[in-house]
């Protein structure tokens, strides 16, 4: 089965969005004659198959798939597709190889930006002499659909945005949440937090106005009806909680992100893992290289709603998976036991028709009970453990002060730390505890901050003074100036939540033991109206807050002049009114955007608000891409390489 989840049920449109980015690259091609060679880059490779079906390609011409790589390109196609991304790097590329067939007869070339044009990259074609050879196109790739209820830009750009000022993604985020408006109408209230947030509001409102000033006026109004109660827009800015990301994620999704890295819905892992598994059960692996002939090449695992048991427990807290997956065990046992009791002719095609699913339920479980014994390995070690422990103690005790007894949470963090770089541990690893320390405590002592900037450049490298300045830059570590206001914060948003039950949860906290994300009690902030009761506390958070209510389309109900606004409430009771709503079938959706990334275990907690009895909502997530702490620091990390030459008597050549 093709990576590609089925959208039947997803709301805001998603489905026909997909489809219209299938027709925009298939006008593209059929405009392109002959026999064609596409060229990708190597990181639109993903979300593209995401999109789109090889079959489609190969329908339109496409008779080969190479990456784009720095060598020659050999073939006898008349024609050459680029599609890329708008980097400089990948332009000094595509020129040399334009330049090495440019004697060819009836050589053609066509470069296809992904999403949009670039006016610099087609600058610097022309200076390497190769503009006049190429014919410049644009495909509007914006959305990746990653599931139903999650929906990704797949550009990485948190550093891009908070340390280079480059905003380009702002803008593609923008256009994208027009196109959701142009699919199923507009938004009745827009709530954000953040200056990236309000920025991509800011930017969008510009982008419909403009639209609908194209869109004759009774087209318009029909449009608007056609899409019924708008959803509710909340925009997050990731600056806003740097906190989250920096944790150790400890569901399902989140630790297989953590350990094998999820890339566009997909994990890549050992043949040796799944070892006496069906890898293609039920469309969930498909191997990328022959394992059965000896290769070494990875299987491809596939992580979405089209497997039923993942889509059942990816969401829930490790510690409470392994007896999850026992009891599907026992299921599918039972199911293969009802053979038994099959004596007439219906009851055994009954059978026959459960068979099948059962079969591929079995295999399912098969692949992640290993994948859960891969996961057990790193779980149960020690330094994991430890590391936990000081996220746990700094969430729960950090930045509180020495006088009552619980500054030591910071000082222990800082031992553990200073071990890690003692033991010269992955560097992303010490560097996001690091940062989580500053986070909580308002930034470090100065004496504090000095001595791990002098033990990482000593451990590491002194070109690692490079990344340090990128992390002062993304308010990620920093110098402390005055007191932490995360006391004051976690006890406003009730982040500690004591006694968190995995296996019963009543509370969002339990996706992280204890811990309620910062960004999951914005959104149940936005959706339930109290942002002006919480105004103080949220002051806290960098960055604006902001509300948007349009003008045009629906308008979610609010309270009547005198009536006291719904409570809040973080336990078994819903969040505004959704306590007392019965659980509907077309559900009111909440769109959460998050620009600068967002973790699996943040669209866990949301899921599992949508989940929860009564609850009268539908939440889904709009992200720039999907993050870790680990994969924030990768974007960081300034890869700096010493390019000197040395002469044999150790001088400079």
């Amino acid at each position: 089965m093709s990576g590609q989840v089925n959208l039947d049920a997803a709301p805001l449109g998603l489905k026909a969005v997909r489809e219209q980015s299938r027709l925009e690259l298939q006008e593209l091609l059929d405009a392109i004659p002959g026999r064609k060679l596409l060229v990708l880059d190597e990181t639109l490779t993903g979300p593209l198959g995401l999109v789109v079906e090889v079959s489609l390609l190969k329908a339109r011409g496409v008779e080969r798939i190479y990456h784009l790589l720095p060598a020659p390109l050999e073939t006898d196609c008349e024609c050459v597709v680029y599609v890329v991304r708008p980097h400089i790097e990948l332009m000094h590329l595509i020129a040399s190889q334009v330049r090495g067939r440019a004697r060819e007869p009836n050589a053609r070339t066509v470069v296809i930006f992904v999403p949009q044009r670039s006016m610099i990259c087609e600058k610097v074609l022309e200076e390497a002499f190769v503009y006049d050879l190429v014919s410049v196109r644009e495909f509007a790739m914006d959305m990746v659909p990653l599931d139903v209820d999650l929906v990704s830009l797949e550009n990485e750009c948190f550093a891009e945005c908070n340390v280079h000022g480059v905003h380009l993604s702002l803008l593609q985020l923008a256009r994208s949440l027009v196109k959701l408006q142009a699919a199923s109408g507009p938004f009745a209230l827009i709530r954000g937090k953040g200056e990236s947030a309000k920025t991509v509001v800011e930017l969008m409102r510009s982008l419909q106005t403009a639209r609908d000033a194209s869109i004759p006026g009774g087209a318009r109004a029909a449009a608007a009806a056609a899409g019924g109660a708008g959803a509710t827009l909340v925009v997050l800015d990731r600056r806003a909680d740097l906190v989250t990301p920096m944790l150790t994620q400890l569901t399902y999704e989140g630790l297989l992100d953590e350990t094998f890295e999820i890339k566009h819905s997909f994990v890549d892992v050992d043949p040796a893992l799944l070892a006496g598994t069906a890898t293609a059960a039920g469309g969930s692996a498909s191997a990328s290289g022959s394992a059965s002939a000896g290769s070494e090449r990875k299987i491809k695992l596939s992580l979405n709603s089209n497997d039923s048991l993942y889509a059942e427990i990816r969401d829930v807290n490790f510690a409470r998976l392994h007896a999850l997956l026992r009891s599907k065990a026992e299921e599918i046992r039972d199911g293969y036991e009802q053979r038994h009791a099959a004596q007439t002719v219906s009851q055994m095609r009954g059978f026959m028709k459960k068979l099948g699913s059962m079969q591929q339920q079995h295999k399912s479980l098969a692949t992640h009970i290993n994948m859960a014994q891969a996961l057990t390995q790193r779980t149960s070690s020690a330094t994991f453990r430890r590391q936990l422990e000081h996220e746990q103690s700094l969430l729960a005790n950090g930045g509180e002060t020495a006088l009552l007894g619980s500054g030591g949470a910071i000082d222990a963090c800082a031992d553990f730390v200073e071990e890690m770089i003692g033991k010269a541990e992955p560097l992303p690893r010490v560097l996001r505890l690091l940062c989580l320390m500053s986070l909580v405590g308002n930034g470090l002592k100065q004496r504090q901050l000095d001595f791990f900037r002098t033990e990482l450049l000593q451990t590491y490298g002194y070109e690692l003074g490079f990344t340090l300045d990128r992390l002062e830059s993304a308010g990620l570590l920093r110098r402390s100036e005055a007191r932490s206001s995360w006391p004051s914060l976690r006890s406003a948003l009730r982040l500690i939540v004591d006694g968190s039950d995995e296996a019963n949860p009543t509370d969002v906290a339990h996706i992280f033991s204890g811990y309620a994300p910062v960004s999951v009690r914005l959104v149940q902030q936005a959706v339930s109206g109290q942002w002006l009761g919480l105004e103080d506390a949220l002051r806290m958070l960098p960055g604006p807050l902001f509300e948007v209510r349009p003008q045009t389309g629906a308008s979610p109900q609010r309270p009547s002049p005198g009536v006291s606004p719904p409570r809040l409430s973080y336990g078994n009771n819903a969040i505004g009114d959704e306590g007392e709503a019965e659980q509907r079938e077309e559900r009111p959706v909440v769109l959460v955007v998050f620009v600068g990334g967002c973790t699996y275990a943040e669209v866990s907690a949301l899921r599992w608000i949508s989940r929860r009895p009564g609850a009268s909502r539908r939440y889904m997530v709009l992200t720039t891409h999907m993050c870790s702490g680990t994969s924030l620091m990768a974007e960081l990390i300034d890869k700096v390489e010493n390019n000197l030459a040395f002469g044999p008597a150790g001088s400079a050549a």
